[in-house]
């Protein structure tokens, strides 16, 4: 288990090193998509997505999963003038999903759902650190879609709003590179992903091994925590 700083640390070393954000991106939207299908016919698939990193790993995984054959639409919950580069060129690459704006939109979507499909959360990530005062709108809307859902709940990274009352629930967390401590204590944190219930799956997304931090938590391969 990792901080996020450490995380964001990790990020820039291996952008020095010759990989990129842009590939970062590409391979935890591509690994989330394996994981999400893994073991199960394609159907339908909503991606909840905000305007920042995690959002931009949410479009790689939609395109990703349609190219699998399942049916994604993207919900777009954010402000197109937000973007940083590389979450804007994701977006801008969508060719295979629907494309959806607005929680009132997602919540239309989401009631056709059934548990044979997936909804995902790709609202907030590590960028939720920066919401200490919990969240606001349209995500807490959206957290409630995401909950209220019958699908398979997904959440990329992070839950969002994990910590707080208006919290992303999922059935199975698709961690990036390895679990995130959240606060200071990292039995804290366990204690949160096992108050709701969810199921831990870590994938490697090509960060050089020489630029891990000491850490005893497993890395990409381990089996699911509970």
């Amino acid at each position: 288990m990792i901080t996020i700083e450490e995380m964001r640390n990790l990020e820039a070393q291996a952008e020095r090193h010759g990989v990129s954000r842009w590939q970062l991106m590409q391979n935890a939207g591509k690994q989330a998509a394996r994981v999400a299908a893994e073991g199960r016919p394609p159907y339908l698939a909503l991606v909840l997505c905000y305007h920042g990193n995690n959002g931009g790993d949410g479009f790689v995984m939609a395109e990703e999963l349609a190219e699998k054959g399942w049916k994604t639409t993207v919900a777009f919950l954010g402000s197109m003038d937000k973007f940083k580069a590389d979450g804007e060129r994701a977006f801008g690459s969508i060719s295979g999903s629907r494309i959806i704006a607005g929680v009132a939109a997602a919540k239309e979507y989401a009631g056709f759902l059934t548990e044979q499909d997936i909804i995902v959360d790709a609202m907030l990530g590590t960028g939720a650190s920066t919401w200490p005062e919990g969240l606001r709108e349209p995500l807490r809307s959206a957290v409630a879609v995401f909950n209220a859902c019958a699908a398979r709940k997904i959440s990329l990274d992070v839950p969002t709003g994990i910590g707080t009352e208006h919290c992303c629930r999922p059935d199975l967390i698709i961690a990036f590179h390895d679990e995130k401590r959240w606060y200071t204590n990292g039995d804290t944190d366990a204690t949160l992903i096992a108050s709701i219930h969810a199921k831990t799956v870590i994938v490697d997304i090509g960060i050089p091994a020489s630029q891990q931090p000491d850490t005893s938590s497993p890395q990409a391969g381990a089996e699911p925590k509970k």
